[in-house]
């Protein structure tokens, strides 16, 4: 299941516990929440800003948030979290302050425009003063941008809220800690409000806020998504349009409606990649966090494979078949004439009468040719008569 929607880390609902349901971010008449989200939710700050706009000496000296300045040509500039030498930075912007900005709103981390999102959808209709500020043309972030942001907010215990979901590296990792990803209660999606998302290019910068805003009716949460659900009815259409026999099918598409991963198993799996470590490549290491995983859980998978699989071969026999007996029975008449036709023109001594009638033929061909024709003739139906018959085992 992917279930996205709104994350916030742990610490921030422990703190203000009203910030675990949409209604304690509304902005309700007069000042509401506005402020209170402006002063909580402050702006990432990228490395290079810090130490230009922040950092008293530009990062020159080492403090506990930067030991040096980024390296340009690493393509640290624009980097939020860097282990060991960046912790994060969040800062009260102008968009954070409501005093010279009475529409001041507090930070929300959005999904880049390439990604579904409906923020905009819901903060608008549900009056929430959250704002997402970052470089691509409908205000979000890279996915590595927002790993890094979270990962800066839990070095800096820095509140922070956007968008994310279950079942992923960054969410495992921070499992357990104070930093722990908690999702937010938003009103519950119903068919009438997906039917009213809206439906526009994220990635247009033309976009007009109506119709980034859509319908009040879209404003809801998101609905869970069955990964598995997608991969079984794209295999059950394939299947439903494949022209092959039954028998001569492949078993995936059953194998794969019966392929069910708990969460709890789907995060086993992603705290051994975590653990591992070892190599530089993440992939490599979540690769081989699942082939363990399998090898330790095999009877889990021996349980997926389908009933009438492998496959047993059972050979029907082969002379029961009509079609079988039809070719024996029109190999063997053919023989039989064949045979009689060069017996009749053999000159064995009682057919000597046929002989010595001069026949139109024995005076018109010669005798070796016909034999020729004959035995050519023969080895046709004897040929036919033997494809017919059962096959060897090879012994």
């Amino acid at each position: 299941i992917g279930a996205r929607g709104w994350w916030i880390t742990k610490f921030s609902i422990e703190s203000d516990p009203s910030l675990a349901f949409y209604t304690g971010y509304q902005n309700e008449t007069g000042e509401g929440n506005r402020q209170k989200l402006a002063e909580r939710f402050k702006r990432p700050t990228t490395w290079s800003d810090y130490c230009t706009v922040i950092s008293a000496t530009n990062c020159s000296i080492p403090n506990g948030i930067a030991t040096r300045a980024p390296i340009k040509d690493r393509g640290e500039d624009g980097r939020y979290f860097v282990e060991g030498s960046y912790t994060g930075h969040f800062r009260a912007t102008d968009e954070n302050n409501c005093t010279k900005n009475e529409n001041c709103t507090g930070f929300f981390m959005d999904f880049p425009c390439t990604w579904r999102s409906y923020f905009k959808q819901q903060a608008y209709h549900l009056r929430i003063a959250l704002e997402s500020n970052g470089n691509d043309a409908s205000g979000g972030y890279a996915y590595k941008d927002m790993v890094d942001i979270w990962k800066a907010a839990n070095a800096t215990r820095s509140d922070l809220i956007g968008q994310w979901w279950a079942t992923e590296t960054t969410y495992v990792s921070l499992l357990g800690t104070d930093s722990e990803l908690i999702k937010i209660t938003l009103p519950v999606a119903t068919e009438s409000c997906i039917e009213a998302r809206a439906s526009y290019d994220r990635c247009d910068e033309n976009a007009t806020p109506s119709e980034e805003h859509g319908a009040k009716e879209g404003a809801c949460g998101e609905k869970p998504i069955g990964l598995r659900n997608v991969v079984v009815g794209n295999l059950q259409t394939n299947i439903e349009q494949n022209k092959n026999l039954v028998a001569a099918m492949s078993p995936a598409y059953d194998f794969v409606n019966n392929f069910d991963l708990t969460e709890l198993q789907i995060y086993q799996l992603l705290e051994g990649g975590q653990r591992r470590g070892i190599d530089s490549n993440k992939n490599i290491d979540f690769r081989h966090a699942t082939c363990k995983w399998l090898a330790d859980n095999w009877d889990f998978v021996a349980r997926l494979v389908p009933q009438s699989h492998p496959r047993t071969f059972t050979e029907d026999p082969l002379l029961a078949a009509p079609i079988t007996i039809t070719a024996l029975v029109i190999s063997a008449l053919a023989l039989a004439v064949t045979s009689a036709a060069a017996f009749l023109i053999s000159g064995v001594p009682r057919c000597q009468s046929i002989s010595t009638r001069r026949l139109a033929f024995r005076k018109t061909a010669q005798i070796e040719f016909v034999r020729m024709l004959l035995l050519g003739q023969f080895f046709i139906p004897l040929g036919a008569l033997l494809l017919a018959c059962a096959p060897s085992e090879g012994r």
